[in-house]
């Protein structure tokens, strides 16, 4: 087969030339040296054993500048090699792929994080994964990836939960649990949500983060009103804003606030949904983050134009359906265009 015939060409390979193709093969099909000298250890034969399998046509340069990269001829050369180490070998080599990756990659580590993510999983620090995943999850949903954000999200949670109990643990799995809430708001998947509450729901008394234990309640608010539990969620949202103002924290209050909005004009209180709407709208200059800002323009900038109406101020309300036309041409979002 042409499986075997690789492994006979990679067999014949002294044993330093055959290291040096085998560890790059954890890498991937396309490596730079300088990870492949942080894993092999800086080896001094290391330029010349490169040279070795390329001039034995198993790998070829892509780059001749300072950051050199190599690729394995044929994906199969790649998976034969990487085939060839023990599995405790390859957890091994994961591991140092991945701390090379955060050493090099410095303040791009946010571009690379799904690769980082993946040797860490396949290393024998798999928890490592976790922020890099959640990471890779935000990154898919800023693209409306929400399949392989769906990916990311699962794959920490379910590394987390095999994890043994502790307060980094605790606040780690609240923080993935309360990122893959977005997701599931975009995919209407209450089910999930549902479900996570009840089975993760002493996390609220286990996590000191207001943060996260805010943003946790804004989105029980949300599960709420969305099974038409509406008191409840006028509750949730407000134990999140009590938070938010407690601790400060502009993001948790607004988010709150917006999903206030939503149940009180579900249930009448109008009047209310229009104060919780102007608020929310007057911390947009607060929010730090684009992400942020957009989702509270967008849902509470909808919430008030619909109380407005709903209080008989026709003037307003339309203004305020404007104003989020406007936002849809400027920013291209056609969330905000259905709105």
């Amino acid at each position: 087969t042409i499986r075997g015939m690789i492994a006979s060409r990679i067999d014949r390979l002294d044993a330093e030339r055959r290291r040096i193709l085998q560890e790059a093969s954890v890498i991937g099909r396309e490596f730079l040296f300088t990870i492949l000298s942080q894993v092999t250890g800086g080896d001094a034969t290391l330029e010349d054993g490169l040279s070795a399998l390329e001039s034995a046509d198993l790998i070829r340069r892509r780059d001749v500048d300072a950051d050199l990269e190599y690729l394995f001829k044929h994906a199969l050369t790649q998976e034969v090699a990487y085939s060839g180490l023990l599995r405790s070998k390859r957890h091994e080599l994961h591991g140092r792929v991945a701390q090379a990756m955060e050493q090099l990659l410095g303040d791009r580590f946010r571009e690379y994080a799904e690769s980082i993510a993946y040797h860490f999983q396949n290393s024998d620090t798999p928890e490592r994964a976790v922020p890099y995943l959640v990471i890779a999850g935000k990154k898919a949903i800023e693209r409306y990836a929400l399949p392989e954000a769906e990916t990311h999200y699962r794959a920490a949670y379910e590394i987390l939960v095999a994890q043994p109990e502790s307060a980094q643990r605790d606040h780690d799995l609240l923080e993935v649990i309360v990122e893959w809430s977005l997701l599931h708001y975009y995919t209407a998947d209450i089910a999930a949500m549902n479900r996570l509450m009840k089975e993760h729901a002493d996390l609220l008394e286990r996590v000191p983060d207001p943060e996260l234990r805010g943003m946790w309640l804004m989105w029980h608010c949300f599960v709420a009103y969305t099974t038409l539990n509406f008191e409840d969620a006028v509750a949730f949202a407000d134990r999140a804003i009590a938070i938010g103002e407690e601790s400060s924290s502009a993001r948790v209050v607004a988010y709150a606030l917006t999903q206030k909005v939503w149940a009180l004009l579900q249930i009448g209180r109008n009047t209310e949904g229009v104060a919780a709407s102007e608020r929310a709208l007057s911390l947009l200059g607060r929010l730090s983050d684009e992400r942020d800002s957009r989702y509270i323009r967008l849902k509470a900038g909808c919430g008030a134009s619909i109380t407005q109406l709903l209080v008989g101020d026709l003037i307003k309300s339309r203004a305020l359906a404007k104003e989020l036309l406007d936002f849809a041409g400027a920013s291209g979002s056609r969330r905000a265009l259905a709105a």
